[in-house]
């Protein structure tokens, strides 16, 4: 870690829902109509998703920690960070991995939808793993 306050990257997923509205409006209200149960997963993902940027956020300000948050297909450099933070599920994870290559990377589990294997934490630990972080 870096002298002074340290500096964290957010990098998160768009949920399956917030990709089909973005590029295919009104798939998503057809899919509620044709198959309501496949339809309600949708929206508990993209639901839990974005509770999870949330509370990460929520965590880190808590703390007086700033972030820069932005969408993992958005890309950013790293190397001005202190720690980079995944918030998705494993492909997330992976997907952030392949640009941070000599900074620590903590993998966030979004939603007991995505598979987060490799991931650290879920939002519920965010806050004690990124205490834990802070204390070395």
């Amino acid at each position: 870690m870096g002298r002074g306050t340290p500096r964290f990257l957010v990098v998160y997923k768009k949920s399956q829902l917030a990709l089909f509205e973005e590029h295919e409006p009104g798939w998503m209200a057809s899919l509620s109509e044709r198959e309501p149960e496949f339809h309600a997963r949708f929206l508990q993902a993209h639901e839990e998703n974005q509770r999870s940027i949330d509370a990460v956020a929520a965590a880190l300000s808590e703390r007086g920690l700033d972030a820069d948050v932005v969408y993992r297909a958005d890309g950013t450099a790293t190397a001005s960070y202190d720690l980079v933070i995944s918030v998705g599920g494993d492909g997330t994870l992976l997907d952030v991995s392949h640009v941070v290559l000599d900074r620590p990377l903590l993998g966030v589990n979004s939603s007991v939808l995505s598979v987060g294997h490799f991931c650290a934490t879920d939002a519920h630990g965010f806050g004690d793993a990124i205490d834990r972080w802070l204390l070395g």
